[in-house]
């Protein structure tokens, strides 16, 4: 998925469980910053130097470890306990346990980023996210998650055929189920009745689902169409409490914390440092790696005594 779901979508959703305007922005842009933390930074404090953590990469010269903590923890949580453990499936048992964990934490950052997670088993499943001949129907050519099929698993309105089992796929059904499987957590986690949840499900499909519309095979102008669906979930973000969702922006959050110093060719945290956002989300998933790490491999090693 891309930040139309991650950032428009989750925002939507949050505010809609009853989340406010600014917890709602906190929580969309902490799970589409996960896509945007790309660069490893060393930052100079006055007495010590502060390193953050990469949740995302496209740099696969890193070592075989550090690619598969990034994407079986970020993005392609396995389903566990099965015959083929590492293939990502939604809503399995490791996700759930790891989204609800997260979202015990009370912490809008977490929830943030364990949201990110949550969502991107519904685009990337039956992927893998180690290097892993699974991924791809070429022989002998071993691929990390979708790399073969490059971004059509991850765009709204978009069908794409699965070469390796010759299978259409529909990403708005996708898609739509996991925006209502966010709500469902998020609104248990505030404790709506059963009645409240099945009513702001309702109305969370009859705001996606027309701005969504028909899923076609990929198009040339699909970044038009996005284009247009983005100033509609603007306007229904707005309809739901009468706020404007803030414009997304990768860098917004580290300007406001970091700074490099050409001079001393070094970066340099800003006097908020500490309470910034971009510290906030750092720490937040340096939280979220153990957490989810921790379930993987306790469910790992349960299945390994198993068979």
């Amino acid at each position: 998925m891309n930040a139309e779901f991650h950032y428009h979508v989750n925002a939507i959703v949050a505010r809609l469980a009853g989340f406010s305007a600014q917890e709602s922005c906190i929580i969309a842009s902490s799970s589409q910053f996960v896509d945007d933390n790309c660069k490893s930074i060393a930052v100079q404090l006055e007495d010590r130097i502060y390193r953050n953590i990469i949740t995302q990469t496209l740099n696969i010269s890193l070592s075989s470890q550090e690619l598969s903590d990034i994407y079986t923890v970020f993005h392609f949580q396995p389903q566990g306990g099965h015959e083929n453990f590492w293939i990502t499936k939604p809503n399995a048992p490791i996700a759930r346990r790891i989204f609800s964990d997260a979202l015990a934490t009370n912490n809008l950052y977490m929830i943030g980023i364990a949201s990110h997670a949550f969502a991107d088993a519904y685009a990337h499943q039956d992927f893998i996210g180690h290097n892993n001949q699974y991924n791809t129907p070429i022989s002998n050519i071993p691929s990390y998650g979708h790399m073969y099929y490059l971004e059509l698993p991850d765009l709204v309105a978009v069908k794409w055929k699965d070469i390796r089992t010759q299978t259409t796929i529909n990403n708005n059904l996708r898609f739509l189920s996991a925006a209502c499987n966010l709500l469902d957590f998020y609104t248990r986690l505030l404790r709506d009745s059963e009645k409240e949840i099945k009513e702001k499900k309702s109305k969370l499909i009859s705001i996606l689902k027309p701005i969504f519309g028909r899923a076609k095979i990929y198009i040339p102008d699909f970044k038009l169409s996005m284009k247009d669906r983005i100033k509609q979930y603007k306007e229904a973000y707005y309809e739901l409490g009468g706020d404007s969702i803030p414009e997304y922006g990768p860098q917004k959050w580290q300007r406001r914390a970091i700074y490099y110093s050409g001079i001393e060719k070094t970066w340099r945290a800003t006097h908020n440092f500490e309470n910034s956002h971009w510290h906030n989300f750092q720490e937040q998933a340096k939280r979220y790696k153990s957490l989810a790490l921790g379930v993987i491999n306790e469910n790992l090693a349960k299945y390994k005594r198993i068979t």
